[in-house]
């Protein structure tokens, strides 16, 4: 589900950009994904129009890299919407139920755990399960 939600905003994410502005005591935050990028910015407040949620269309592009930006009034990091997908790829391989075969007949793959005796009650064949 959530590669998915990832996947959408990369698509969206080259035709629209969308975030978050929020003005916190001496600093204002930028919360925000577009051109395949998600990120944010920390800034002077007078560079920030409004705060609260914005949308707008943009053009159609995308920069798949990082964007890092220092000035005197701001500094920003935005990283591709793709680094996140690959970090939940990854930790959903590692995290999946391993599959342990040992208590599992070799010739046919019947569930052999908690049965007494060393033949398979589905194709007859002897085991090493105990």
């Amino acid at each position: 589900m959530i590669l998915a939600v990832l996947m959408l905003m990369y698509i969206l994410s080259g035709w629209f950009a969308a975030g978050w502005m929020q003005v916190i005591g001496s600093r204002g935050y930028l919360l925000a994904g577009g051109e395949g990028l998600v990120g944010l910015g920390i800034t002077d407040p007078d560079l920030i129009q409004e705060s609260g949620v914005f949308f707008e269309p943009q053009g159609a592009g995308w920069r798949g890299w990082f964007l890092i930006a220092q000035t005197p009034r701001s500094s920003q990091l935005f990283v591709p919407i793709w680094l996140p997908m690959l970090v939940v790829v990854f930790v959903a391989w590692y995290a999946r139920p391993s599959m342990h075969r040992s208590a599992c007949c070799e010739s046919c793959g019947y569930a052999l755990e908690g049965l007494i005796g060393g033949i398979c009650p589905e194709c007859g064949k002897e085991t090493s399960h105990d």
